[in-house]
């Protein structure tokens, strides 16, 4: 017989590409009397060519931690997500993409 070959191969963690999420924008009024009625908007992009990225979920949280509500985003990136805020006070938001298979989540 002859010489036998061997091959080895190895699979590796494909790398995630890294994003970028902007929160920033909204609208309705951010002052005046209970209720008031806003929208936050959350835009999630790729950091190099500043490209959007659609189609990803995105959570909107409150300052406690508390989940508020989701959106996907369409295809500018942006998602958004209309909120009516029912109580006197100060609020504040933040958002997260948590990532999926292709792209590392912030």
């Amino acid at each position: 017989m002859g010489k036998s070959n061997t091959l080895t191969i190895t699979a590796e963690q494909p790398t995630k590409i890294e994003t970028h999420l902007y929160l920033g924008e909204w609208s309705g009024k951010t002052r005046g009397p209970a209720p008031l009625s806003i929208t936050l908007t959350a835009t999630l992009m790729y950091p190099n060519d500043i490209s959007p990225i659609p189609g990803k979920l995105i959570k909107f949280y409150d300052s406690g931690g508390n989940v508020v509500g989701t959106a996907t985003t369409d295809s500018n990136g942006q998602a958004k997500l209309p909120l009516t805020l029912s109580l006197p006070g100060t609020y504040t938001f933040y958002a997260v993409f948590e990532g999926d298979d292709t792209f590392q989540g912030c």
